[in-house]
């Protein structure tokens, strides 16, 4: 259940962890719970500082890169797709 797996991570209080982190830790411990083979997970800021990274996905797509977040991912939308790009795993395509 989605509110008992919020509630859990609510709980924690990690030092650090934004908004969004603590969505993504109970989303995926809701699809643990519910025993969910598969899942269509969309990233929040994206690649390499993205906390969808702990899922060793095996598939990713990225659809468009557009100058967004620069503080965090880049001035450049070079810089921004290669940040982007981090969130593919090594065994994933």
């Amino acid at each position: 259940d989605l509110a008992i797996a919020l509630e859990t991570a609510l709980l924690y209080k990690v030092p650090g962890a934004s908004w969004f982190d603590v969505m993504v830790a109970s989303s995926l411990q809701a699809l643990c719970t519910a025993h969910c083979q598969w899942a269509v997970v969309e990233c929040g800021l994206g690649g390499r500082l993205d906390s969808t990274n702990v899922l060793n996905a095996k598939l990713c797509a990225l659809t468009t890169v557009e100058l967004e977040h620069t503080e965090v991912l880049g001035d450049t939308v070079e810089k921004i797709a290669t940040e982007k790009a981090a969130i593919a795993s090594n065994n994933g395509i």
